[in-house]
């Protein structure tokens, strides 16, 4: 692809930033390298196709994850009413992992708010417990982001919003973006609070065995 000088009419590459013939200061045009769209300037992701742009993919240090599939979406147990303190104390006392402890709430229809690094505490402690207490229920589930990517074998987002490393093992949280809210994941910045709704599918199975990868599919992102 190429331009044209804004001056003199020369032509340019769509790279270049000053004219090679008269040395005039050319506008900043950025294009993708797919479908040759314009593109802005801080864009992840291209609009028009989707695909991500060179300039970013840094940021895709995780694309080695595989996307969800939300299994029994249908049949997702809705989890009813405020449980106090005195029921989380009778739960410890048995030995059972509370599936509603200080760490969550729950909200009206059944959703569970969490915080991104207290549900991954909760994978890291017992991961049965964890994946019984989230696994198949709806959250709306808070944090920061850290990185972005696209996934290797499906057009889905993926934003991630917590991550640690314990006893060799990488615990990640990641949200499931559709395609269709591109524009969304490219507002995003890395170190930006995001808010999230949608179906905790639990632990994915990844090609790497130390890799831990706890997934949401979304259906809304920072609304």
């Amino acid at each position: 692809m190429s331009k044209k000088c804004v001056k003199c009419n020369a032509v340019l590459k769509d790279t270049d930033q000053f004219c090679t013939e008269c040395g005039a200061e050319q506008p900043f045009e950025r294009r993708c390298p797919k479908c040759h769209a314009l593109v802005s300037k801080d864009a992840t992701f291209c609009t028009h196709c989707g695909t991500q742009l060179e300039e970013n993919k840094t940021q895709s240090t995780a694309a080695s994850v595989t996307p969800t599939t939300a299994k029994n979406k249908g049949n997702m147990k809705k989890i009813g009413g405020i449980i106090g303190v005195c029921i989380v104390v009778l739960v410890l006392l048995i030995g059972i992992f509370s599936s509603n402890d200080n760490n969550s709430s729950t909200l009206s229809g059944g959703t569970t708010s969490v915080k991104a690094e207290e549900m991954l505490d909760d994978y890291i402690r017992d991961q049965a417990s964890a994946e019984k207490k989230y696994k198949d229920k709806q959250v709306k589930i808070t944090g920061k982001l850290i990185r972005k990517n696209q996934f290797n074998n499906a057009q889905n987002y993926g934003l991630m919003i917590a991550t640690k490393k314990v006893s060799g093992k990488d615990y990640n949280i990641i949200l499931d973006i559709d395609p269709k809210n591109v524009n969304t994941v490219n507002k995003i910045k890395i170190g930006d609070f995001v808010s999230a709704e949608g179906t905790c599918v639990g632990i994915v199975k990844q090609k790497d065995p130390t890799d831990i990868s706890i997934q949401i599919q979304s259906d809304k992102v920072n609304q």
